[in-house]
């Protein structure tokens, strides 16, 4: 493999996971809204979350607690 074409950023690997229809519709919503793809709309939260692991955990921590 050529190392000019081997950018670990630029690497997209299929999954095939299932989302729940609430958050399915979520998803939708979001794309719709920020007028991006469904997969960029995961991209981003997960770059996000990536960026700052404590949003993750307070969004877990404030719904377990309501």
């Amino acid at each position: 493999m050529s190392s000019k074409n081997n950018d670990s950023a630029d690497l997209k690997i299929h999954t095939g996971f299932r989302l729940s229809k609430n958050n399915y519709e979520l998803l939708e919503d979001l794309e719709n809204d920020l007028g991006i793809t469904k997969t960029s709309v995961v991209n981003m939260i997960l770059s996000l979350i990536k960026k700052d692991k404590s949003v993750l955990i307070n969004l877990i921590k404030s719904a377990i607690i309501k």
